[in-house]
């Protein structure tokens, strides 16, 4: 097992992880310090969010091509193609003068690294069998676990110590190892002749991008009060039903087989659901812990590391556990888990002391890694090599597109929990109230009505916001209780 670490298809796999790992980061590293590049680039926030939308888009477009692309072109050469591409467009964005610029930099970016996650899942695939993946998996594991969780954390602490470029620098490094390894050490794959059907890419992108439109801009532009928000909703689902149309008659950019397969096709809905409703929390407790508790960025990443502290620990056994359990119990308890962890979320109170955010989420490290390494491996189980990299671009797609859907909706569920919220609480502002005057009563004495009521307006303010994140915890419990029994569904894989 020792000379596993050191052979080369396992050094070669090792390089795309880190890659795949910049990659992820990107999605999320930039949304931390996009008050400091609005400052810099003299954008306001409407124009700003473009810099995060770009990005996201051009990856779900690209990310269901993988397949196509690695069979028309060929694994290597597409994967060291992305790797400068990205290395190229990440320098770009660091030196953008102007917003144009950064919002172009990064839609390349985000076509550049779309087919890394998808080709270095076929990668992995193709070249381990079904005893060796779960270790290799545990190490992917780390870039497709952490990258969402590290990527808040690295932004903030890049931004506070350093300027808001390194955000984007840091990826240059990590390219130039990982595409000096590609080049010396993985070999190519066979090159087949496929026909393209543009009309297929055509529909699926424009689809795509538009759904994508109306993920990210909609609680922007209140939704369906806004025209251009509906209209790209309405021609995304025509665009994209005019791409299964074409898929039905045999003539598609993306292979549908890859949905033949029962665990696959469970593992798709499986990782976009619970996608959306874990990056619920992990995208927005920051965010409750810098704005309701007044923590600084970089003291907010330290606070929230104890979740990837724990997945890192997993991650040294995981390979062990999956070899002696069946997946689909791993699954259900790492459902089970995450309950109990939102639950702990759901018990916070004005004043509690940030130690009690340890124990929900050391729980959550858990479970980043023993849902999504074992959810990977019952995936691909006894799955057929040809459609590896195909399937590596649809699994990575519904990852994207589940976490672009729960942090829309937890956008809106916290703006429109916090007006229900608000308004509850200030109802009971009266006075006749007998809480509110006793409450009026226990401030210090000397202090007039307009500064009480300052005080109150603040306090009310402060209360419903605490209380729309406690609700938008409890909904993400309901949903994974909803999802707890799904794993059965599964046809039963040891690997």
């Amino acid at each position: 097992m020792d000379k596993f670490w050191t052979e080369k298809r396992t050094i070669v796999a090792i390089a795309l992880s880190l890659l795949t790992l910049a990659q992820i980061l990107d999605s999320t590293i930039v949304a931390v310090a996009l008050s400091h590049i609005m400052g810099a680039l003299g954008a306001n926030t409407d124009e700003a969010s473009w810099i995060l939308t770009s990005y996201i888009i051009a990856a779900a477009i690209c990310m269901p091509l993988g397949g196509m692309v690695a069979k028309k072109y060929g694994r290597k050469r597409v994967l060291l193609i992305s790797c400068f591409g990205f290395a190229l467009c990440s320098a770009l964005c660091g030196i953008s003068t102007t917003l144009g610029e950064i919002v172009v930099f990064r839609f390349l970016q985000g076509i550049s690294g779309a087919f890394i996650p998808a080709l270095a899942q076929g990668y992995i695939i193709d070249n381990f069998t079904e005893a060796e993946r779960p270790g290799i998996m545990s190490v992917y594991g780390i870039a497709a676990v952490l990258g969402p969780v590290l990527g808040p954390i690295l932004g903030g602490v890049i931004t506070f110590h350093l300027e808001w470029p390194w955000i984007f620098y840091v990826n240059v490094p990590i390219c130039a190892v990982a595409f000096l390894v590609i080049s010396g050490l993985m070999k190519e794959t066979k090159k087949i002749t496929v026909k393209v059907d543009y009309t297929s890419f055509l529909f699926m992108a424009i689809g795509i991008g538009l759904i994508e439109v109306f993920l990210n801009a909609g609680n922007m532009y209140n939704w369906f009060g806004s025209r251009l928000v509906t209209m790209s909703l309405v021609f995304g689902i025509i665009f994209f039903a005019f791409f299964i149309w074409r898929s039905a008659i045999g003539k598609s950019v993306v292979d549908f087989k890859v949905f033949k397969h029962k665990n696959f096709a469970i593992s798709c809905f499986l990782t976009m659901t619970f996608t959306g409703l874990f990056y619920s929390i992990v995208g927005y407790l920051p965010l409750m812990i810098e704005n309701l508790y007044r923590y600084q960025v970089d003291t907010t990443g330290f606070v929230t590391s104890p979740r990837g502290i724990t997945a890192v620990i997993c991650m040294l056994f995981v390979a062990k556990v999956c070899k002696k359990f069946d997946l689909r119990y791993l699954l259900m308890c790492s459902l089970g888990v995450n309950i109990i962890a939102c639950y702990l979320f759901t018990c916070f109170s004005p004043n509690q002391s940030m130690i009690y955010l340890f124990p929900p989420l050391i729980l959550q490290g858990f479970v980043s890694t023993f849902f999504y390494i074992p959810l990977m491996l019952i995936a691909y189980y006894k799955f057929p090599k040809e459609l590896s990299d195909s399937a590596g671009g649809v699994y990575s797609f519904f990852k994207m597109f589940g976490a672009s859907i729960g942090a829309t909706v937890g956008a809106t569920m916290l703006s429109r929990l916090n007006q229900v919220n608000w308004n509850d609480l200030s109802r009971n502002i009266t006075p006749w109230s007998n809480g509110f005057k006793s409450w009026m009563q226990s401030l210090p004495e000397g202090i007039g009505f307009q500064t009480k009521m300052a005080v109150i307006g603040k306090t009310v303010e402060r209360s419903s916001g605490l209380l729309s994140y406690l609700d938008l915890f409890y909904y993400v419990m309901i949903g994974t209780i909803i999802l707890f029994f799904i794993p059965l569904l599964y046809k039963k894989c040891k690997p």
